[in-house]
């Protein structure tokens, strides 16, 4: 049996990690601008990335506990408080970048997808040929134990 190539997969992976992390660091930094508290709810509002992505990877969540800090001292300072984000009316700007992040998502989750499935294929289609090869070579075989029998 052919050893399964999982670079690809590997790769994809990899790619998918670090576009998780950079969809974190632009949340983040685009919260700092607004001067907007930064929670992990309010985090996972507006990145779409889960609870469990925030407390479980370590880069993630040592990111987020330096802009947290950053956010305090700022909002210490600014004499300003916000209650929660809902109070922030995003421009239009603020929503075409949105909408262009989430385009950019879906695009390299459907590239990372595509490259999953062509690397799949690749190995089936070697699979299947070398079990068409042993088919033959036992068609081939029992011919000969019939052909020795009738003999």
């Amino acid at each position: 049996m052919p050893e399964r190539n999982t670079d690809p997969l590997v790769k994809a992976r990899k790619k998918y990690a670090e576009d998780k992390f950079n969809t974190l660091k632009t949340c983040l930094d685009d919260m700092l601008f607004a001067n907007v508290p930064i929670t992990v709810t309010e985090v996972i509002k507006l990145s779409g990335l889960s609870k469990s992505y925030l407390y479980q990877n370590e880069q993630a969540k040592k990111l987020l506990k330096e802009k947290q800090e950053i956010s305090k001292k700022r909002q210490r300072y600014s004499g300003i408080k916000y209650d929660s984000i809902r109070n922030y009316q995003p421009t239009p700007k603020d929503a075409f970048l949105q909408i262009e992040e989430l385009k950019r998502k879906l695009h390299d989750s459907y590239m990372v997808q595509c490259q999953i499935l062509g690397a799949e294929n690749e190995r089936l289609k070697i699979e299947i040929e070398d079990i068409k090869k042993r088919i033959e070579q036992a068609k081939e075989e029992l011919a000969a134990k019939e052909k020795g029998s009738n003999e």
